[in-house]
């Protein structure tokens, strides 16, 4: 079925106009995705001296090294350094972790800790338990925030989302399907169109 002249050249009010509004679960979905928008989730703001276990082939049998870690928000790393010396000086960091790389944070003994990426698993120890857990649970709710996030957002460019029961829209009665066919596919050419 070829594009209507308002899908192909149009604007997106006139696309919303011709099609309509979606059903009321396709509608909500849009408004949670619209109110959390397309940014991935704020990375927490963390810093301070952690232990990092020198990587070693065999786990557990290297030495413990202290170095000054942060959270840089705009690169999304968790960097560290030599000293928090370092770090104040603008110094390029001894390494980072890409935090779209952090598949996971595990408390190992109640004062360290793990963070599990495809590649490797850094060992990390703080110097008290309660240090950990200030470690830990950001860094867990922002894992758990970004699995959701990717989630949403995959469902929106493949246009998998398919909600159950869904009753007929305005955009469905007019022949567009049952909310996820041709006009769901309409639906993702205004959300390509809005602005960032």
């Amino acid at each position: 079925r070829p594009r209507s002249r308002a899908f192909a050249t149009g604007s997106v009010a006139e696309l919303c106009e011709e099609i309509g509004p979606p059903s009321s679960a396709a509608a909500s979905w849009r408004l949670r995705m619209a109110s959390r928008g397309s940014a991935e989730p704020a990375a927490p703001d963390l810093e301070g001296w952690l232990h990092k276990m020198k990587h070693k082939p065999m786990p557990l049998m290297g030495g413990w090294n202290r170095r000054w870690f942060r959270i840089n928000q705009s690169k999304r790393q968790l960097e560290y350094f030599q000293s928090e010396a370092d770090f104040q000086q603008h110094r390029e960091p001894s390494g980072f972790i890409e935090l779209y790389d952090i598949s996971a944070a595990k408390d190992f003994d109640g004062v360290s800790f793990t963070v599990e990426t495809r590649k490797r698993t850094f060992f990390l120890r703080a110097d008290s338990p309660a240090e950990a857990l200030a470690w830990l649970d950001p860094l867990r709710e922002y894992i758990r925030q970004r699995k959701i996030w990717q989630s949403d957002m995959m469902a929106m460019s493949t246009g998998s989302f398919r909600p159950q029961n869904l009753s007929p829209g305005p955009a469905e009665e007019k022949g567009y399907g049952g909310g996820f066919g041709e006009g769901e596919e309409k639906y993702a050419e205004v959300e390509r169109r809005l602005p960032a």
